[in-house]
Formats: C-alpha cells, structure tokens, sequence
C-alpha cells in the first residue's frame, strides 16, 4: 500500500499525534485501552482542525433534531435540498448510483484533497448533512449512497458484500472525483473504505477516517482482549440469527421504520 491507514474513533476525542515543519497534523487512533498504534508513516492530509469538530458531530446527527446551524458553525442542510441536488452516476453501466458533492464557489479555497463520505447501515446521504457544509468551507466534499442503501439503486439477487460496496468506492474515485480523495466512513461505510483502500492496485485513496468503524463479522477468532474471547459464544450464536432470513429480515425493517420516522419528523 502507497499509504498507511488510520482509524479515527469518534467516541474518543480524536488528537493530532504530531505536526511537519509544513504545519501538517497527522491524525492517530486512540484507545481507550490496550496500545495507542502510531504508523511509521502516517499519511498526511493537511485537514484543517474543523473536520474533527465536523466529523465528531455525526453521532448527534441521528438523535438530534434539525437546527439552522451546526455546532461547527455550518448550516444543516435541509433534506429537500440535498435531494434536489444528488446526481446520479451509473455503475457498471447498469446500476444508478445516487451522490452529492459540494465546494466553495471559488476554488483556490479548497487547496486540499476531496473528501468522500460514506453512510453506515441503514443510513444515506442526509446522514452527513450537518457536517457537509462545514467541511465544504475548505474541500470539495462528495457523500455517496451506497448500492442498496437511499436513493440509489437496489437491484434483487444482488450479492451485497463489503468487497463490493469497497469495488464501488473505488470506481466512484476512478470514474467521478478523478482525484486522490480522502475517505471517511462510518460504521459500516468505515470498513468499506479500509477495504477499498488496502487494494494495492488503487492509487487514489489519499488517506483514512474512520468514525465507529464496524469490524467484520468473522474475525471475532482473532481478538486478543480476553474480555472479548469470553463473548464469543454470544457473538457466534448472535452470528448464526442474522443469517436467519426472518430475523435478518426483521431487524431490517425495524431499522427501516426508525430512520422513515426520523426524517419525517424533520
């Protein structure tokens, strides 16, 4: 890989783990407990200190209600109007793929690298609309809806794998931003992005943040926190009901309604 990767936790105040004589932070994974992993390399993004404050406050975008401004001093976008404009781009000639993009109108003030963000589980676009505006200040920001997920394309029989939605990012950056871009997922969108990014054939991933990034569903083995290995009988037979197609598909809908209701109210 051309690059190191690193995984920002929102729940932990995210810090800068030291600064270049250019005045560029590099951002590091902090835990809470076990061993801060510092890269030897870390990739050097040049993000202005407003994309933590930005990023950190997609926690509250789920249980907050919609407010004029964000705590970053951007505006929240309203949903109407991030519908009005995604546009759409086609996948593999046959899927439509919804996304939006914002920027400052003059753009010498957007010296840095594009950003693209990427929706968790049962999310979409407007999860980032409080974030959005703020980071568009500084950078050309895209946000994508993911292949089954808002209003993109949801085609039946459609084999829905994190190496796919990981294909799909890398073609969007190919295809659309044609530029090295920063990735930043949360939740699933985060394990996405790693995906993406530790394709040692792709030269456009210019670095990583990871905000609540899910780990997979099959490396429970390899956990070495023995607090962890004491959960695995649950998490195995926790496991095998998701891959019940009436449970899973319950799970769904209850997600489904949560989100629907929430928008609605907005």
């Amino acid at each position: 890989m051309g690059f190191s990767a690193l995984a920002v936790a929102a729940e932990l105040p995210l810090h800068y783990s030291s600064v270049n004589k250019n005045g560029e932070r590099f951002l590091c994974q902090q835990r809470k407990y076990g061993h801060i992993r510092y890269c030897k390399k870390p990739v050097s993004c040049n993000i202005k200190s407003n994309i933590t404050a930005a990023a950190t406050s997609s926690n509250n975008t789920a249980t907050t209600g919609s407010t004029s401004s964000s705590s970053c001093g951007g505006k929240v976008l309203e949903i109407k109007e991030i519908r009005e404009r995604c546009k759409k781009w086609l996948w593999k000639g046959q899927f439509s793929i919804n996304y939006f993009v914002s920027c400052n109108s003059d753009s010498q003030s957007n010296p840095g690298p594009p950003l693209l963000l990427v929706h968790g589980f049962g999310a979409s676009i407007p999860h980032w609309r409080r974030n959005i505006d703020t980071l568009a200040k500084h950078y050309t920001v895209y946000a994508i809806d993911l292949l089954g997920f808002g209003a993109s394309d949801k085609p039946e029989g459609f084999s829905y794998t994190m190496e796919a939605w990981a294909q799909l990012i890398l073609d969007f950056l190919d295809e659309v931003i044609q530029k090295p871009t920063v990735l930043i997922g949360n939740s699933v969108g985060s394990l996405a992005c790693v995906i993406a990014a530790s394709d040692s054939s792709q030269t456009l991933v210019r670095g990583l943040v990871l905000l609540n990034c899910s780990g997979g569903m099959n490396n429970k083995a390899i956990v070495d926190d023995w607090r962890i290995k004491l959960l695995l009988p649950l998490l195995w037979l926790i496991d095998f009901l998701l891959k019940q197609r009436a449970i899973a598909s319950s799970i769904f809908e209850r997600v489904k309604q949560r989100y629907a209701m929430h928008f609605h109210q907005l």
